[in-house]
């Protein structure tokens, strides 16, 4: 039985973006550790932070998105294989204001291609579905924003296979409803196509309606919302609505790297 010292246990619980920042190879005395030990490392501190209050949750998310977005889709680039721990962590903030602001920049603008290619060209086939679970949540997360257009056709041939594998094989897993969700976006199947568009809707809403409870996607004069000059992931549609969403927005306001 293994024994976790005082001070091992410490570590694990003092969660900062920093800290998985760390975990994940970018910043510290880590970079030089084994990405598979960086990754069992995260993900002791994501499963961690996922069992306290949401609000705790969102603010560290929001706040490694802010600083670290770009240098983690950096890292990402730069490994061979499609999982890995920058792959971890882009899952967990892809949900983020952030990340959706920084995939329609032309550094963000290939991710569902570059993690499709990743999958698809494998060169071991992997059995371990919680890693299959992994893979296909953001690569289904990736096309919802950027669509299957964006996979070469080359690519998607022989991702098809493995999703229809995947998903008989692990049926009742999340390893098989991600397979089934990237399949349906590929092949067009309706059900999938309209959850597709109902959750881009919303993920893209921050950026795109005004944050104060607003329908709003242009001021009352007809001019583009007004941006929060802070994070460039909220607008408004006048400077009232602005003061009143603020204390709303304020914790998961932070100055982005890009």
């Amino acid at each position: 039985m293994n024994v976790v010292s005082p001070e091992a246990l410490q570590a694990i619980m003092n969660i900062t973006p920093e800290s998985l920042a760390g975990h994940c190879g970018l910043i510290g005395d880590q970079t030089d550790i084994d990405d598979s030990v960086r990754t069992a490392r995260l993900k002791q501190q994501l499963g961690v932070l996922q069992a306290t209050p949401s609000t705790q949750t969102e603010k560290v998310y929001y706040e490694f998105a802010a600083k670290y977005l770009p240098d983690l889709v950096t890292l990402y680039r730069e490994k061979a294989t499609p999982t890995n721990s920058s792959m971890t962590m882009l899952n967990v903030i892809a949900h983020t204001s952030y990340f959706v602001r920084f995939q329609r920049t032309e550094a963000g603008s290939d991710l569902a291609s570059l993690v499709a290619g990743r999958i698809a060209n494998a060169e071991t086939d992997t059995t371990d579905a919680d890693v299959v679970g992994e893979m296909c949540q953001l690569l289904s997360t990736l096309l919802v924003f950027q669509g299957a257009a964006s996979v070469s056709a080359e690519d998607q041939a022989k991702l098809l296979p493995k999703f229809r594998r995947w998903r008989r094989a692990y049926a009742g897993r999340l390893a098989s409803e991600t397979s089934e969700r990237c399949l349906g976006t590929f092949t067009g199947d309706f059900m999938i196509q309209q959850m597709s568009r109902s959750i881009k809707s919303m993920l893209e809403q921050p950026l795109d309606q005004c944050g104060a409870n607003c329908s709003r996607r242009v001021q009352s004069g007809g001019s583009e919302l007004m941006q929060c000059s802070r994070c460039k992931t909220a607008v408004y549609c006048g400077a009232a609505h602005q003061r009143e969403a603020w204390a709303t927005h304020k914790p998961l306001c932070y100055p982005p790297a890009f």
